[in-house]
């Protein structure tokens, strides 16, 4: 056992001589699942768990609420024809008027759209280019200016 922590620079003897009983006893499929860390406390659920748990097959519930929210993306997006004509921008707007039915997991694997691309956008909601707020201030002073009027006969 110490000539195996020397030769892969490993600190810890005991850890290895427990992997050694494990394989002895259980095999090799034993150590695969191990996991690195701390046993966790109070029953909470270490990330292999987790892992284990948002890798089972889908269900029917999920397919069905896909579909809701599919439903309700194209209800939101009337202009559109379709999903996939969309801008990412489009759909990060209707995520986040949707955060409050669905969970943000559940729309994002839905919709066409990465977690990092409507993270992006949420940040750009949050706070507009400081030239954008001029522009629209500019704009808005002149059509008051103007008397409300767009220059052309009605």
């Amino acid at each position: 056992i110490s000539e195996t922590c020397i030769h892969f620079g490993y600190r810890s003897p005991g850890s290895v001589y427990q992997w050694e009983c494990l394989y002895n006893k259980k095999g090799p499929q034993t150590l695969l699942r191990l996991c690195r860390g701390r046993k966790p406390k109070n029953g909470q659920t270490t990330r292999q768990e987790s892992r284990q748990a948002s890798s089972a097959p889908k269900t029917e519930p999920s397919f069905t609420k896909r579909k809701l929210i599919v439903k309700d993306t194209t209800r939101c997006l009337k202009k559109i024809d379709s999903l996939e004509k969309a801008s990412k921008k489009e759909l990060a707007q209707v995520i986040y008027g949707l955060k409050a039915k669905y969970l943000l997991k559940d729309l994002i694997d839905a919709l066409p759209i990465s977690m990092s691309t409507y993270q992006y956008w949420q940040n750009r909601f949050e706070h507009p280019d400081e030239d954008e707020e001029e522009l629209k201030a500019v704009i808005k002073g002149l059509f008051n200016y103007f008397q409300a009027e767009y220059g052309v006969r009605r």
